[in-house]
C-alpha cells in the first residue's frame, strides 16, 4: 500500500478519558487501566473513535524510544479514512 500522507500523533496516557469536547486533534488518549485508546479521527473530521486493547481488539506496542504502534490498521467507515499508526505516526493508505 502506498502512504498518502503522514500525521504525527501525540500519545497521552490517562487513567480516565477526557470529555469529547476537551480532546485535542491529532492526539490519542490511552488508558492502560481500562485497556482502551480513544481519539478524534486523524483525518480531521472530528469524529471520535475507540480502540479496545483487549479480547481480540487492537494490539498496542510501546517502542523503546517512547513512540507507540497499533495493529491492525484503523478504518473509519463514517469518513472512509484508513491509517496505520506506527511509531506514533499515522500513515494514511
Amino acid at each position: 500500500m502506498k502512504t498518502l500522507k503522514k500525521v504525527p500523533v501525540k500519545m497521552v496516557f490517562v487513567d480516565t478519558m477526557p470529555e469529547i469536547d476537551k480532546m485535542e486533534p491529532e492526539t490519542l488518549y490511552i488508558s492502560e487501566k481500562y485497556q482502551v485508546a480513544v481519539g478524534l479521527c486523524l483525518c480531521g473530521c472530528k469524529e471520535q473513535y475507540v480502540l479496545p486493547l483487549h479480547n481480540g481488539g487492537w494490539v498496542m506496542t510501546k517502542e523503546n524510544n517512547g513512540t507507540v504502534t497499533f495493529s491492525p490498521s484503523i478504518l473509519n467507515t463514517w469518513c472512509n479514512s484508513h491509517y496505520i499508526i506506527r511509531k506514533s505516526i499515522a500513515n494514511f493508505v
